[in-house]
């Protein structure tokens, strides 16, 4: 009989080109595995956060010291407004896709609403439409990340051999090993 560890756990994270967004503040792609699955805390926030999972949904936990947060929710695209107290979020053993944090005042050019219609906010659906729908699809059918790829080098996010980050793109790694985010 052997012994066989566990792959360490890895993270990995790219930065998102400020340009690719408009209203862009912050761009994170972001690949997990072997994470201890857990409970995370996404913390108060001055932006709007929009994330696309790649690899299931995004999912809220009951969090009765914040009764305003979206409870037992669950979403593949989601938009989050701006908030003043911690959301309490399921951390998979494994989790990748793309994290913006969008500044308010692009809320209406990018969403079609305003910054403080999005307070309550959690699967972007529900606010962008068919439109969310076609964007998670779009973004979940591509080979790479767009503007960054967070995987190791010589592999897009799906592992296809690459040679690179898309032209253009303006990426920075910082792979970490163990922990949590």
């Amino acid at each position: 009989m052997s012994d066989h560890a566990a792959p360490p756990a890895a993270l990995e994270f790219a930065s998102v080109a400020r340009g690719a967004v408009p209203g862009l503040r912050r761009g994170t792609t972001y690949r997990g595995r072997g994470l201890e699955p857990g409970r995370h805390r996404g913390l108060p926030s001055t932006t709007l956060t929009a994330i696309v999972s790649l690899d299931g949904p995004v999912s809220t936990v009951r969090d009765e010291s914040a009764p305003w947060a979206p409870r037992d929710a669950r979403a593949d695209l989601v938009l989050a407004g701006m908030h003043t107290t911690p959301v309490l979020l399921e951390q998979p053993s494994t989790q990748e896709g793309i994290q913006l944090q969008i500044e308010p005042l692009a809320a209406r050019a990018l969403f079609g609403t305003r910054a403080a219609d999005l307070v309550r906010a959690f699967d972007a659906t529900d606010v962008l439409g068919r439109a969310g729908q076609d964007l998670r699809e779009q973004v979940g059918s591509t080979t790479e990340c767009p503007g960054a790829s967070t995987s190791s080098p010589g592999r897009s996010a799906r592992g296809a051999p690459t040679t690179g980050p898309p032209q253009g793109a303006s990426v920075r790694r910082s792979p970490r090993r163990g922990g949590s985010w």
